[in-house]
């Protein structure tokens, strides 16, 4: 609430996100951006991936990338414009430029969800060989308190909850994550580690809660069709399906999705999720003010710390 305090935006705008607000997600973020300094460039290419993460998983991929060709103008080979230009390709189904993409992030950045992103795109790629080996080091390194991270752990239960013989470990550690947090990433996590498991009554339990969020969540909302679609009558799985296509067509379960439903075009299904409205990220930073503030130095040291 007090004028120019650009890490409050910040922080507001991730705790948006998290109760499913992308729409002021966006207008904290839009904001914060226009008030941080142009020589603060490495502030000005967080913020704007910031933004474009959350034009990816709304479906808005070619905007995302517009986005991402302003962050890399401001700073170039910034490790998360890479990461997220790699989500681009793999939303525009440009999967050798993602491979490219994620294994030059990987010598950049040491999280293990790196390489649980480049062993997906190997793996859609055809690539089984090279994902196998991906796939173990990720496994390693997310295994490892010192080397995991809250987000190679949420893959790394994804991962089990995809295997018979490992899915008690899923769901074993996805309740270890559910008890310290309950964001639409943890919940969509726990949720397929029941599903993973046979417990169908508390899949559903996760599952509604996580579809209070998921009108305005996108990226989650055809994961949440695809694992409702063993205990749900037909006609409900169809809606869910439909209300998942038209929140984000390109997701990765949209193919799945459009099978389910038998065409590859849904309408009429229920409220069309509103689409966020694009961030206007500056191209240069002539086009951003010249006034600083003292809030920008605490804000350096907020994102590095994540």
């Amino acid at each position: 609430m007090r004028p120019n305090n650009t890490p409050a935006l910040l922080v507001g705008a991730k705790l948006r996100m998290l109760y499913g607000d992308a729409h002021g997600a966006l207008d904290f973020l839009n904001r914060a951006y226009s008030q941080t300094s142009p020589t603060d460039v490495e502030d000005l290419a967080w913020i704007a991936n910031q933004i474009a993460s959350i034009q990816i998983e709304s479906g808005h991929a070619d905007v995302a990338a517009h986005t991402l060709e302003g962050a890399e103008q401001i700073l170039p080979r910034y490790p998360y414009t890479i990461e997220n230009l790699a989500r681009v390709r793999m939303a525009q189904n440009r999967v050798s430029d993602a491979i490219q993409l994620w294994m030059q992030a990987t010598r950049i950045d040491k999280d293990p969800h790196i390489l649980y992103e480049l062993a997906k795109a190997q793996e859609a790629k055809g690539q089984a060989r090279d994902a196998r080996a991906t796939f173990a080091q990720f496994e390693n390194l997310a295994s490892a308190p010192e080397t995991a991270t809250d987000s190679s752990t949420l893959d790394l239960i994804l991962m089990y909850a995809g295997n018979t013989a490992s899915a008690p470990d899923a769901l074993k550690l996805a309740q270890q994550e559910i008890a310290a947090r309950q964001d639409v990433r943890t919940l969509d996590a726990y949720a397929w580690a029941l599903f993973a498991n046979a417990r169908y009554q508390d899949a559903d339990a996760a599952v509604q809660k996580l579809s209070q969020l998921e009108s305005k969540v996108r990226k989650y909302s055809i994961t949440l069709a695809t694992s409702r679609r063993s205990w749900v009558m037909p006609r409900t799985l169809r809606d869910t399906f439909g209300l998942a296509l038209q929140a984000n067509p390109s997701s990765q379960y949209a193919l799945d999705a459009q099978k389910s439903v038998g065409s590859t075009h849904v309408t009429g299904i229920g409220e069309p999720p509103v689409s966020p409205v694009p961030a206007q990220v500056p191209m240069s930073t002539a086009d951003l003010p010249r006034d600083s503030t003292p809030e920008t130095k605490y804000l350096q040291a907020h994102h590095r710390a994540r």
